[in-house]
């Protein structure tokens, strides 16, 4: 049985938590729209090396097509989740350890991107070997990681270090994780800035 207190003494006020009291990084870690870019970097990861060698038929347009919209789709869950996590610290004090872990907040989702378009990448080679241009590796390990690369070296510097999409929809391809590349850089400046 509930007793009731008439009593106004009894009752607790609960203090209301300040933004500055909220360590960094602790921003709403919503995991599910990493979904498409970890899922679709591990399909690509398996399905890429289970086809290698199988490249000598030419991928349709439709088929690229769905492969850089899912691609488009990843790269805004990542960054979303990227935003989510930096969104609310306009009223925070900048420290050196305030930093460091907002770099280490992001740098999952970043590592994640650049897993997802390396396997993406690897897998749309693996099935159309006229869709990229240039020194890739021979074996599969070594194919990988070309294309592992490629995706290090967009994100990172922005260079295709000798690999250049040869079709229109591997080009559209790289642009998404360009534009991925520009979001994640004019992320990282603002947080030198505030």
């Amino acid at each position: 049985m509930f007793l009731v207190q008439s009593n106004q003494q009894n009752w607790q006020s609960y203090p209301v938590r300040q933004n500055e009291n909220i360590p960094a990084g602790t921003g709403k870690k919503n995991y599910v729209i990493l979904y498409p870019a970890i899922f679709g970097g591990v399909a690509a990861f398996v399905t890429g090396f289970g086809f290698y060698g199988c490249g000598d038929h030419r991928l349709s347009g439709r088929t690229l097509a769905l492969v850089d919209i899912y691609a488009l789709i990843a790269a805004l869950g990542t960054g979303f989740y990227i935003l989510n996590l930096l969104g609310d610290d306009d009223e925070k004090i900048r420290d050196f350890e305030h930093l460091k872990k907002e770099l280490l907040s992001i740098s999952l989702p970043i590592f994640i991107t650049i897993f997802f378009f390396g396997s993406v990448f690897n897998l749309v080679y693996s099935l159309d070997r006229q869709s990229f241009e240039g020194t890739i590796g021979k074996k599969k390990i070594t194919q990988y990681l070309s294309f592992l690369a490629l995706s290090i070296g967009d994100i990172s510097v922005g260079d295709s270090l000798g690999i250049s999409p040869a079709r229109t929809g591997t080009q559209v391809l790289l642009a998404v994780e360009s534009i991925f590349t520009l979001f994640a850089l004019s992320l990282l400046i603002s947080l030198f800035t505030k």
